[in-house]
């Protein structure tokens, strides 16, 4: 972010050697998730919200659990490295959650553990997405408001006109978003551990808890 609100002052002919905007895939297999022929609502949550924070934008892909970042070159490769941080982190995290969960009452005495797994698991994934989604937000609102706020008002406005002009000319249909929900137990799980988890992807990945 001190990066980007530095590039408010260059000049364009400074700004051009930051480089262009482009497109670039981060398949499943390089965050844990395989490869997909469907889409996951959590994941492209957890994409826009990660790609909004680097000042990129994430594209959705039909029939794919692919996802697609777009940006300045730098900031792009700050999306990809911090979305397969979170994006793998909340697999690990989801996963050693959910053996704590099955020795619950709930779990116990469920009839359909399968089913009962299945949705805690993915409401876990759901709400941990939402988490990050709301801390991005807050960061930007902090970006736009007090002593930075005419600097990053500048900044945000700025990018965000180059990604419209880049989507314009190579998006020509936007697919519908996931179906989504937050269904089963997992939901307060996954937004404290979503909340507390360093957004930082040199702090590494805890399964036993937020670094």
């Amino acid at each position: 972010m001190a990066y980007n609100l530095e590039l408010c002052h260059i000049t364009p002919e400074e700004e051009a050697e930051e480089g262009v905007i482009e497109s670039e895939w981060v398949k499943g297999d390089a965050f844990g998730a395989g490869h997909g022929s469907r889409r996951v609502d959590w994941l492209e949550h957890l994409a826009s919200a990660v790609a909004r924070n680097c000042f990129c934008r994430s594209l959705i892909v039909t029939g794919s659990n692919a996802q697609v970042f777009v940006g300045l070159p730098l900031n792009r490769a700050s999306a990809i490295q911090t979305f397969k941080y979170l994006a793998s982190a909340a697999q690990q995290i989801a996963k050693a959650d959910l053996e704590t969960f099955k020795m619950t009452e709930a779990y116990v005495s469920s009839w359909e553990k399968r089913v009962e797994a299945r949705l805690w698991k993915r409401s876990f994934l759901v709400s941990f997405a939402s988490a990050i989604s709301s801390r991005v937000n807050n960061t930007r609102l902090n970006l736009t408001s007090g002593t930075e706020g005419s600097s990053g008002l500048v900044l945000v406005r700025r990018i965000e006109q180059s990604l419209d002009e880049w989507s314009d000319s190579h998006i020509k249909r936007k697919p519908a978003p996931a179906i989504g929900g937050h269904v089963g137990n997992g939901f307060k799980n996954g937004y404290s551990r979503g909340n507390h988890i360093s957004l930082k992807a040199s702090a590494g990945i805890s399964a036993g808890g937020a670094q």
